[in-house]
């Protein structure tokens, strides 16, 4: 860079530096250490040129998607700035401007043949690409446009009507949506059921707990025992002498993939709101003695993190 442009103090940018590999070649964070340190950078050598350099003058810019993957000694030396992505007004400005045309363009399909509708575009935004810049979109549009062109060349151009696409046959051209924006529940969310607010890499979304609880039949214990993965169920009956002051004890379940910390947040929430309910009234024992099962939907998708407690209470 420096031989390039000929200067002492020009702009480096470093892009994706999340990214950054570590194998048997060597460790390029411990060389960055030293480039990007103030105090060190200003008798730099190089190893492979075996000349000195002075690098104080230079500006670094990195960019990272997201900070968890970059050293920590590394973070440690540069100044961090947030940039939030484009909210869905500036991707649908930035689509119908730039992205459709260019992508016709590089596909060889005109606009005389192929007619994307605005509400078409909307849904691909709102329920295919939900990331923080434009890329997911570009290829979404990429993909349509190599499919209508695919289908001129198979019939003569001539004969080829023009394709409009619009919401309704927008899945036979990019499959099913990714996310869903349909609400499991309408304005009125039945008992045990409370939303709450998940951080995601994408922004944010809105996540369902929900709380089943029933009373144990008398004189039936039922113990849930898993072995690798597979739930298995036994019955046995259960001696007075093994009753509890309280009744039947309660045991919970929990499900959706949580991961450490939202599952040590259910034993606290369940804790927490059987001395609730005690303190309101203390002949009602129905989280003592029932036998819980908390649930949070998309179980495909990991869950984890620290603010999940007062969620699983209040369905509790």
């Amino acid at each position: 860079c420096l031989k390039v442009t000929q200067s002492s103090n020009p702009v480096i940018l470093i892009d994706e530096i999340d990214k950054l590999g570590k194998d048997f070649r060597g460790d390029p964070s411990a060389a960055l250490l030293e480039v990007l340190d103030p105090e060190q950078n200003s008798s730099y050598r190089d190893h492979y040129l075996d000349v000195p350099l002075d690098l104080s003058k230079v500006l670094f810019v990195c960019t990272a998607n997201e900070l968890d993957t970059i050293p920590g000694p590394l973070l440690d030396r540069m100044e961090v700035i947030r940039i939030a992505g484009y909210v869905f007004e500036e991707k649908l400005a930035i689509a119908n401007q730039y992205l459709i045309p260019s992508t016709m363009e590089e596909n060889g399909v005109g606009d005389t043949k192929l007619s994307l509708e605005d509400e078409a575009v909307r849904k691909m935004i709102r329920d295919y690409a939900r990331e923080a810049g434009v890329r997911q979109l570009r290829k979404l549009l990429d993909k349509v446009s190599r499919k209508v062109a695919l289908s001129m060349v198979r019939k003569k151009e001539e004969e080829h009507p023009a394709v409009v696409v619009g919401s309704d046959n927008l899945t036979t051209y990019i499959g099913q949506p990714v996310f869903l924006t349909d609400r499991l529940f309408g304005q009125t969310m039945p008992p045990g059921v409370v939303m709450g607010l998940a951080w995601t890499n994408m922004g944010g979304a809105t996540l369902f707990i929900e709380a089943r609880g029933r009373l144990p039949v008398e004189g039936v214990e039922i113990a849930r025992v898993s072995i690798e993965g597979s739930p298995e169920t036994e019955e046995r009956e259960r001696k007075p002498s093994e009753s509890s002051p309280l009744g039947e004890p309660s045991d919970m379940q929990v499900t959706g993939q949580l991961g450490t910390v939202m599952n040590e947040s259910s034993s606290i929430s369940l804790t927490y709101a059987r001395m609730f309910i005690r303190e309101l009234d203390p002949q009602k024992s129905f989280l003592d003695k029932a036998q819980i099962h908390l649930n949070v939907p998309e179980g495909a998708t990991p869950k984890d993190g620290p603010s999940a407690g007062v969620t699983m209470a209040v369905a509790l």
